[in-house]
């Protein structure tokens, strides 16, 4: 592990050390025997971090987890800043007031994938601080509505929740700071850290670029909470679709086996008929009676509780689709997509008894699907369409209309 070997490699290594060096009036006596300390004990927090990121690795939700202990070199850097902020750190008491000298990070693909690893974490781990959500200014925030978690604007476009777990995988109980965020945050934070840390951080045109990708970052993971939500629509409309088809199926096997037993009466009634001792007469009406049965329940002018024909299965799949897609016309109205989700989350089943309400009238009134669908118009959506000439017919809003003012 490769350390700066002295006071000047060091504070010409990190400008923010060298920054804060005069106000923290720490020593570099002092920093290195904190430094030592630390570098004694690499082993043993490896060894607690290697046992942490199992665990996290566990949880349901987690894409792929990340664990270092803080290079000795960036402990020292920290607590200069620290200390010129008035914090008293020292070489007794830096391992409990420094709560990240062990990171952890558990990466997921969806947003909505940290409500079950936040309850996870907390119901596992005892809380050494409680956890807090950094945004972007502009981000929505109903998804932090529905667990007791701070939510903080980070001043440089920073995303991701922090907790502070108090761990004891061995005789030591160390303080682990858990960073939970998607991997489009993950990547945003390489990315801005590779590029500004330590020497750019305060270079305008890398902020400005930063923050723009950032930006775009928070538009990646509504449009993947978008796709997330419409694959399992999908999954659910062809469970549906298999269950009208088999169904079908299972109606269309009794209507045949029906039909061969209404033949097989008809011709013992037949034959049993002709054997009676009565006039050619009677024996005429009676093979007429018997002849005028239906053989076929298809025959009887009754309107079929489940669909008996291709027909009716597929506008009873149409109607599947046409619940589907006015789903997804609400989840497009909306300016964000976190406020959206809920809402869709919440109204599903509202809307699907809604639709078969509107189904049900509009097939005991004789009225099509395609007359039912001109008859409800889609709420309008905000989405940016372009007709074939490639004129722009409606745009979407800007979920975040500040940064523009910021430039």
């Amino acid at each position: 592990m490769e350390i700066a070997k002295d006071e000047v490699a060091f504070r010409a290594t990190y400008p923010t050390a060298e920054k804060h060096w005069a106000k923290s009036g720490v020593s570099w006596s002092e920093l290195e025997a904190i430094r030592s300390d630390h570098l004694a004990r690499v082993s043993s927090l490896q060894n607690t971090a290697n046992a942490f990121a199992t665990a996290l690795q566990e949880i349901e939700g987690v894409h792929s987890t990340r664990v270092r202990v803080k290079h000795p070199d960036h402990v020292i850097e920290k607590i200069v800043r620290k200390r010129a902020e008035g914090k008293d750190i020292t070489l007794e008491n830096y391992r409990e007031r420094l709560t990240d000298l062990i990171g952890a990070r558990a990466l997921h693909l969806f947003k909505d994938n940290w409500v079950g690893i936040h309850d996870t974490l907390v119901a596992t781990w005892e809380e050494g601080e409680p956890p807090k959500a950094y945004i972007r200014q502009g981000d929505p925030t109903a998804l932090y509505d529905r667990v007791p978690v701070a939510v903080e604007v980070h001043p440089k476009n920073y995303r991701s929740v922090h907790y502070i777990f108090k761990t004891n995988f061995s005789k030591d109980t160390h303080p682990v700071e858990v960073q939970v965020r998607t991997l489009a945050e993950e990547a945003w934070g390489e990315i801005d850290h590779s590029v500004r840390y330590p020497y750019f951080e305060g270079d305008p045109a890398l902020e400005l670029f930063c923050a723009l990708l950032s930006r775009l970052t928070g538009s990646v993971d509504e449009l993947a909470s978008l796709i997330s939500f419409e694959r399992q629509e999908a999954l659910e409309r062809n469970i549906q679709i298999d269950e009208l088809r088999a169904q079908t199926e299972q109606l269309e096997a009794t209507t045949q086996e029906q039909e061969k037993t209404i033949a097989d009466i008809k011709k013992e009634l037949t034959q049993t008929a002709g054997k009676l001792a009565t006039s050619e007469q009677e024996k005429k009406k009676m093979l007429a009676q018997i002849e005028s049965i239906p053989e076929s329940p298809r025959q009887k002018n009754q309107t079929p509780t489940k669909p008996s024909t291709s027909s009716e299965l597929t506008e009873r799949i149409a109607d599947i689709q046409l619940k589907a897609l006015k789903a997804l016309y609400q989840l497009d109205s909306a300016n964000a997509a976190g406020p959206a989700l809920k809402a869709f989350r919440e109204e599903r089943q509202a809307q699907r008894e809604y639709f078969e309400n509107m189904r049900r009238e509009g097939l005991e009134s004789g009225i099509t699907l395609q007359t039912l669908l001109r008859a409800t118009p889609l709420p309008k959506t905000d989405i940016s369409v372009r007709s074939k000439e490639g004129k722009r017919i409606s745009t979407k809003q800007d979920p975040n209309p500040e940064d523009d003012k910021k430039g």
